[in-house]
């Protein structure tokens, strides 16, 4: 199940869950993929800034959230 929701200017909350009963992931591999429109050329930075994550089992899985920068041109 993926959602997605404007919370502020600039931010969005997006969730990933599985449905019950059903097994998550094994390995490596992306869980999502996300594409920005450009409103304007220029630099911005894209972060993660909290993430949570659980096993099959519901045990904490330690995820590292990041930050990068883009660079946006005509």
């Amino acid at each position: 199940l993926f959602s997605a929701s404007k919370v502020a200017e600039g931010q969005v909350t997006v969730e990933v869950s599985r449905l019950g009963g059903t097994q998550g992931i094994s390995r490596g591999g992306a869980l999502a993929a996300l594409r920005f429109r450009a409103v304007a050329a220029g630099r911005a930075k894209i972060g993660v800034a909290t993430v949570g994550a659980e096993s099959f089992e519901g045990a904490s899985i330690a995820v590292a959230p990041g930050e990068s920068e883009i660079t946006v041109s005509n």
